[in-house]
């Protein structure tokens, strides 16, 4: 169980660090005028793009080499009490 808790709190760590860079990027990209005087606009998207790059690689690699793992103890888990009445 600790391993699934594990494993869901960094995808999710990490896909919100994917939906922020996105956010942020389709704001620059969509809507300039929101982001408004900004002399750094290149150099901050460039950045996003390195933080987007780095999350949506930590989910594959999660999901590469640990969703096996996770599948595998969701399977092994003991759920005989289930249906029973007490």
């Amino acid at each position: 169980m600790l391993k699934n808790l594990k494993y869901n709190a960094l995808l999710k760590h990490f896909e919100a660090e994917r939906d922020r860079c996105l956010y942020q990027l389709n704001l620059s990209f969509e809507n300039p005028v929101a982001v408004g005087e900004h002399p750094t606009l290149l150099e901050d998207d460039k950045k996003l793009i390195g933080e987007l790059a780095h999350a949506e690689e930590c989910i594959d690699s999660l999901e590469i080499n640990f969703n096996r793992v996770n599948k595998e103890e969701a399977e092994t888990l003991d759920t005989s009490w289930v249906g029973e009445d007490k």
